[in-house]
């Protein structure tokens, strides 16, 4: 799934950012079966 959405929405990531970016894919995985939480949950974060 990583690479799919790699390749389908980012392209192309530098190894500089790529914590960053598995950390966000990692988020939707989690919360997949829970999209109405995603929103409110990241801003609760801040």
């Amino acid at each position: 799934m990583l690479k799919r959405s790699i390749r389908g929405t980012h392209i192309h990531i530098s190894p500089k950012h790529l914590p960053k970016y598995l950390g966000e894919f990692e988020y939707r995985y989690n919360l997949r079966k829970r999209p109405d939480q995603m929103f409110p949950r990241l801003l609760a974060s801040l």
